[in-house]
């Protein structure tokens, strides 16, 4: 989506004669530098979050898993 917006952004720059948006040199480091950080701290709250959920309550992250019959299962 970063990359979305920076090509708007310079697009409306080059389109506008420069009376709006950002020349690309400038929109496409800082977008996508900035998103990418932002993706950083998004992957290790998730992280912590999923690490914490599997040692309080391990089932709410099995929950939605199907096990494979056993055999005992099976014969009933």
């Amino acid at each position: 989506m970063s990359v979305a917006a920076a090509v708007e952004l310079s697009v409306s720059h080059s389109i506008s004669g420069g009376a709006y948006g950002i020349t690309a040199v400038i929109s496409f480091p800082s977008m996508l530098i900035f998103h990418a950080i932002i993706g950083i701290g998004e992957a290790l709250i998730t992280l912590g979050v999923i690490s914490y959920i599997s040692t309080v309550s391990p089932e709410m992250i099995h929950a939605g898993q199907t096990r494979p019959k056993t055999r005992e299962a099976v014969s009933e």
